[in-house]
């Protein structure tokens, strides 16, 4: 087996610490798994079997799951097109526990999940995306988290547009009467940052009572089109955006 930072050719087996974000049938057997390596970035790769046989990956290929798979590295692709790797196993590490401790932990889980999943390029060889998202489900853990509401996600998408190169988003969002001007300067201080301390932000907030609502989290989103251009499906089916109307923020 090649290391993960040796050279490699096509066909070479290495093994990468990943994140699972998710995964789709292939045909009525098999499955395209979505990963996140710190070394690869983004990338997609066929699991022989993964349908018909649960013994062979068992729950490791649940959305969040840490662990190191074992990769196929792929051929160049013909025409510039995604190159598609083969996932033998994943030997599960940590599977965050505290995230099906409610519901509303699984839903911030599964929110920065997607976000990264639908939102960052194939093979965009930035480690942070990686490391912050690690770092926001360990996090989950925080024992109030729940009174924050939609803070965590907002704070994980900010973040994450940050590091997508989409600061005038993140600086629009800030600048909004929402909040106080030591609450913007601790926000700008997280966002800046490869691998931010969530549990200190969520301690900040927490303390000074601070939550935020689904309607301003609708609104968020909302400035995201405005100043992006770029919809996100997966958003709008989980909360109806379509069918919703909320106040600016």
């Amino acid at each position: 087996m090649t290391s993960a930072t040796a050279p490699r050719r096509a066909g070479d087996t290495i093994a990468l610490p990943v994140l699972i974000l998710g995964s789709l049938p292939l045909g009525e057997k098999d499955s395209i798994v979505r990963l996140i390596s710190a070394e690869e970035g983004k990338i997609s790769a066929v699991a022989k079997g993964a349908q018909s046989s649960k013994r062979r990956f068992g729950a490791s290929l649940d959305p969040g799951n840490f662990g190191t798979a074992h990769l196929v590295v792929p051929r160049d692709p013909e025409g510039g097109g995604v190159a598609l790797w083969r996932l033998d196993r994943v030997d599960l590490r940590e599977s965050f526990p505290h995230l099906r401790s409610s519901y509303y932990r699984l839903d911030c889980g599964l929110f920065a999940v997607a976000l990264i999943r639908d939102l960052v390029p194939e093979g965009l060889g930035d480690p942070s995306f990686f490391r912050g998202l690690g770092r926001f489900l360990r996090d989950a853990s925080f024992p109030e988290l729940e009174k924050l509401g939609k803070l965590p996600r907002i704070a994980f998408w900010l973040w994450a547009a940050h590091h997508l190169g989409y600061g005038d988003f993140a600086a629009e969002i800030l600048k909004s009467g929402a909040w106080s001007e030591i609450e913007r300067a601790a926000w700008s201080h997280g966002l800046g940052v490869q691998v931010p301390d969530f549990a200190k932000l969520w301690t900040f907030f927490a303390d000074r009572g601070k939550s935020l609502s689904a309607a301003q989290e609708i609104a968020v989103y909302r400035k995201w089109v405005e100043i992006t251009g770029l919809s996100w499906p997966h958003f709008e089916r989980c909360v109806g955006f379509l069918s919703s109307s909320s106040p600016s923020y």
